[in-house]
């Protein structure tokens, strides 16, 4: 199995004449990739220097949202010995495998509101994902404990075999 690129591209859409996601497909060749479109909202975006701080915040953001999803499939990798078939099997967003996924996106409307100021929801995403590490932390120290409660089990239970 191998894994897949994908590059999220932003353009406006009045440089293009015709239809954006056909002027595109015609652009990069059906050899070099497929052209999908990703429908996200128009935000509510403020001031100029709003939006210059939402962007710093995005940058962090960003590198949090890597951090953590970094982290989880290396917690992932460990828990199934390092193989990595099996860890693609588990990697999944809502329960959908990646590339389903993101080639299906439908923005959450009921819980991350465009009509609501950028701040605030940029602020909502900032605490999920840290809800997220918490849990993926959590549940990964529970394995870890239980994985040594077992082996330690497992010794003892040798031990009375070896005494008989």
């Amino acid at each position: 199995m191998s894994a897949a690129e994908y590059i999220l591209l932003s353009l406006p859409l009045r440089i293009f004449e015709d239809d954006p996601i056909s002027s595109l497909t015609a652009t990069v060749g059906r050899d070099n990739g497929e052209v999908l479109p990703f429908a996200i909202p128009s935000f509510k975006i403020g001031t100029l220097d709003a939006l210059v701080q939402h962007a710093d915040d995005l940058t962090k953001l960003n590198a949090l949202c890597e951090s953590v999803v970094s982290k989880v499939a290396d917690s992932l990798k460990a828990i199934l010995d390092g193989d990595e078939h099996k860890a693609a099997q588990h990697k999944m967003v809502n329960d959908k495998p990646t590339d389903h996924y993101l080639r299906s996106f439908q923005w959450n409307k009921g819980r991350y509101r465009a009509d609501r100021p950028l701040g605030e929801l940029i602020e909502n995403l900032q605490k999920e994902i840290q809800n997220i590490d918490n849990d993926a932390k959590a549940k990964f120290n529970q394995y870890n404990s239980v994985k040594t409660n077992l082996a330690t089990l497992q010794r003892r239970q040798t031990r009375v075999l070896c005494k008989d």
